[in-house]
């Protein structure tokens, strides 16, 4: 997929492609994060569009196609398994065609996950992690993917798709 094109009062959108798929949007973010992640979206779809995502057979959840948002703690290079806590993932949304205003807080009892989804982590060793990513971070944005997997991708499977952010901020 190319860049997300301006709709000309502030927002972006994008076709979903029909194959590899969109994966990740974001945008750099240097100064700490706090309060909430904040999006006016609006989804359009053709009869009978299927959004789906790549083939994995350790992919054993339902698969619905969703998005979620997100952000990365400075230094994350994504291929670190120790690092596993520089990236975080709000609780999925379902993407389906519709018109939503969405508010998710940043903290950790709103049911933020890391790239494992926390794992054998303790509640306290989540809570550390997730303080130390919003204190240091370096990017927003939000994550396409099916099933149990946050950021695989999604692409169509038949039919079409745009994906419009009107607005997104984190406050």
């Amino acid at each position: 997929m190319s860049a997300p094109i301006a709709d000309g009062q502030g927002g972006v959108y994008f076709d979903f492609p029909s194959r590899d798929g969109v994966h990740y949007l974001v945008q750099g973010r240097t100064a700490p994060l706090s309060g909430a992640v904040r999006a006016e979206i609006e989804v359009t779809m053709s009869p009978g569009a299927v959004l789906t995502g790549p083939p994995d057979p350790k992919n054993t959840c339902p698969p619905t196609p969703h998005f979620s948002f997100y952000f990365q703690r400075v230094g994350d290079d994504v291929t670190d398994a120790r690092k596993r806590q520089y990236r975080w993932f709000s609780p999925y949304i379902t993407i389906e065609p519709a018109a939503q205003s969405l508010v998710v807080r940043l903290t950790v009892d709103q049911g933020w996950i890391d790239v494992f989804g926390n794992g054998n982590l303790t509640q306290d060793a989540i809570a550390a992690g997730f303080v130390s990513a919003l204190a240091q971070p370096q990017a927003v944005g939000m994550t396409f993917g099916h099933g149990c997997f946050a950021g695989h991708g999604l692409f169509m499977g038949s039919g079409t798709a745009r994906f419009h952010i009107k607005s997104f901020s984190v406050q």
